[in-house]
C-alpha cells in the first residue's frame, strides 16, 4: 500500500491478521453479524527510554519496568534541549546583570552607599558563579 506523508511517498505491506468467527451473535442497526475474534496478537512493547517525573526507566519485552543506566541517561535530553536551556541560562543572566546595573545607578542615584556596596558585592558573586 502507498502511502504520502508531508509529500515524501513510502510504501508499505499490508497488515493482516487472522480472525476467526465466533457463535456470538450480535447486532447493529438491525444487523445481525457473527463476532470475529483474533487467533493471535502480537503485541509489540516499546523499549525506548523513558522519563516519568524526572525518573529514567526503560519497559522491558516481558512488560515489567527496568533501570536506566547512568550513559542511558545523558542521552535522555537531547543535544537541541541543551542547547536551549545553555541559551536560557545565557539570556537570563544578562538579564539578571541589566537589572543589577539598574538598581545599582538608582542606588547611587539616591545617595545609599551601603545598598550600592551590597549590590556590587552581589555582582562579583553573580559574575563568579559563571
Amino acid at each position: 500500500m502507498e502511502f504520502c506523508y508531508r509529500g515524501v511517498r513510502y510504501n508499505r505491506p499490508a497488515q493482516t491478521l487472522e480472525t476467526t468467527e465466533s457463535e456470538i451473535l450480535a447486532r447493529y442497526r438491525g444487523n445481525a453479524y457473527r463476532v470475529r475474534y483474533s487467533e493471535r496478537v502480537e503485541i509489540s512493547q516499546p523499549s525506548p527510554l523513558c522519563k516519568y517525573r524526572g525518573v529514567p526507566y526503560r519497559t522491558l519485552a516481558d512488560g515489567s519496568i527496568g533501570t536506566v543506566s547512568p550513559e542511558e541517561r545523558r542521552s535522555l535530553v537531547p543535544l537541541a534541549a541543551k542547547v536551549a536551556l545553555t541559551e536560557a541560562q545565557r539570556i537570563h543572566t544578562r538579564h539578571l546583570c541589566y537589572r543589577l546595573n539598574e538598581r545599582i545607578t538608582t542606588a547611587r542615584a539616591s545617595g545609599d552607599e551601603r545598598l550600592v556596596a551590597m549590590l556590587e558585592r552581589e555582582g562579583r558573586e553573580l559574575l563568579g558563579s559563571r
